[in-house]
């Protein structure tokens, strides 16, 4: 399955939260060994997975110049990686999106969030071009709607929104 990075420049759009429970899910449905490599500088996902003793997921953290390296560790020791990336779009978050199979960019339930999730989008479309034009496989590039309560005005408003980002749009409606 390969390596599973959730990214996005906005802060509390839930890529901690989506990373612990998408890592403990594909553990206990799939029976596989996972990783989840945490570089969000506040290392929440890390801590909550090494705090619970119902999720067998093995923790990495990385930052700076390592991430790349820790990233392709973990993906050498474990069936898949999940990454989950730092707010903003510092040099790790262009890593990540160069060393991931899979991006997921989770946004909330509001359309400022969205708007701000355009530039992601857009660092993402780039490093994606930069692997095609070297002969690369680019990595698949999901909009992911967090938190949107399903059937109600707002939900139907951000996940067309989310369409003109030109990228698939999955939910995780409630």
């Amino acid at each position: 399955m390969g390596v599973i990075a959730l990214v996005n420049e906005k802060g509390g759009v839930g890529k901690s939260t989506v990373s612990v429970h998408l890592a403990a899910y594909l553990q206990r449905e799939l029976d596989i060994s996972i990783a989840l490599v945490d570089c969000d500088p506040q290392q929440g996902s890390s801590m909550w997975i090494d705090a619970s003793d119902q999720i067998d997921v093995t923790t990495y953290t990385a930052s700076g110049d390592d991430v790349t390296k820790v990233i392709k560790q973990a993906d050498r020791d474990h069936d898949v990686v999940v990454v989950d990336g730092p707010a903003g779009l510092a040099d790790e978050s262009f890593q990540i999106v160069l060393t991931a199979d899979v991006l997921l960019i989770p946004v909330g339930m509001s359309l400022l969030e969205l708007t701000a999730t355009a530039r992601t989008v857009q660092v993402v479309q780039e490093a994606r071009g930069i692997i095609e034009s070297k002969g690369g496989t680019p990595p698949e590039a999901y909009i992911l709607l967090n938190r949107v309560r399903k059937g109600t005005h707002l939900a139907s408003e951000l996940r067309d929104a989310a369409s003109s980002l030109e990228l698939p749009v999955l939910s995780t409606q409630t």
